[in-house]
């Protein structure tokens, strides 16, 4: 027996502009419920941002509805670019979309829900209508019955204006009411191309993370430090015991290598075997 998915009307009394930059008085949270959203997350997986990606400003954004309390819970969000939505959800009888709105939005232009008070009255006829005709526009829509936590992706998003919904339902005579929690992430850069979870990291110095395969306290000190100097008593990043063997100490013998490289050698294009002394050659 499933619970009814006539999840619509969204009823959007609670229409919180917190994607670009404006809470609505209606229903908006604190400052403290503001300072610790990035508390909310329902995962310990990194879900982005990936490799040549920057995190829409405002983001992310943590969606929770209940039937018995705030229902719906809604979003706008701005991506200035083509971009991609990562949505974290778990649920009972709840119902997640992500619609564009807006003048240039099809339903302003041809449904004629521009404003607030006008999208209050969007149903799930106009949201399937739109879906039907401008599907670019209903990037994400998901009706759940019930399931666990996991990863939905929503990608080569247009740029433009999206408005994040959660609404909860009651459902078998109302003896299971509906409650859902959607974690909203939304970058951009990659053309808004799949990207999995968990991915490589973007590299950015004054990140404060010292990323090895990239960076440097020659590159970035801000992050790895500075470089050390010959002679300060500190084996530094950019010292060894080839290069610098008063801070680092002599290396150890490999095996018949008794001679010092050529004064001016690269550490990491030496060979492990060394210059062969006449003695090691007997």
């Amino acid at each position: 027996m499933a619970i009814r998915q006539c999840w619509l009307p969204v009823v959007l009394t609670a229409l919180s502009w917190v994607g670009c930059g404006v809470v609505e008085e209606a229903e908006a949270p604190g400052e403290a419920a503001l300072a610790t959203a990035t508390q909310a997350a329902s995962s310990n997986d990194y879900p982005g941002p990936c490799q040549s990606e920057t995190t829409v400003p405002g983001m992310p954004q943590y969606l929770s509805s209940d039937y018995h309390g705030r229902n719906p819970d809604t979003r706008v969000v701005y991506l200035p670019d083509t971009g991609r939505f990562r949505l974290g959800i778990s649920c009972v009888g709840t119902g997640f979309i992500v619609i564009r709105i807006g003048p240039d939005s099809a339903l302003c232009q041809n449904l004629g829900k521009c404003e607030q008070w006008q999208l209050a009255t969007l149903t799930e006829w106009d949201v399937n209508w739109v879906q039907s005709n401008f599907p670019a526009q209903v990037p994400f829509k998901h009706i759940c019955t019930k399931h666990g936590f996991g990863w939905y992706d929503a990608l080569g998003v247009p740029q433009g204006t999206y408005l994040a919904v959660a609404r909860s339902d009651s459902g078998l005579f109302g003896a299971v009411d509906g409650h859902g929690t959607m974690d909203t992430y939304a970058y951009t850069g990659n053309g808004g191309a799949y990207q999995p979870v968990n991915c490589a990291r973007p590299t950015v110095c004054g990140d404060g993370i010292c990323n090895w395969w990239n960076e440097s306290c020659d590159s970035c000190s801000q992050d790895c430090g500075t470089c050390s100097v010959c002679g300060d008593g500190l084996c530094g990043q950019n010292e060894s015991c080839f290069s610098c063997t008063e801070d680092c100490g002599f290396c150890p013998d490999p095996g018949g290598c008794l001679e010092p490289f050529p004064t001016g050698t690269d550490a990491n294009l030496r060979p492990p075997d060394c210059y062969p002394t006449a003695q090691s050659q007997k």
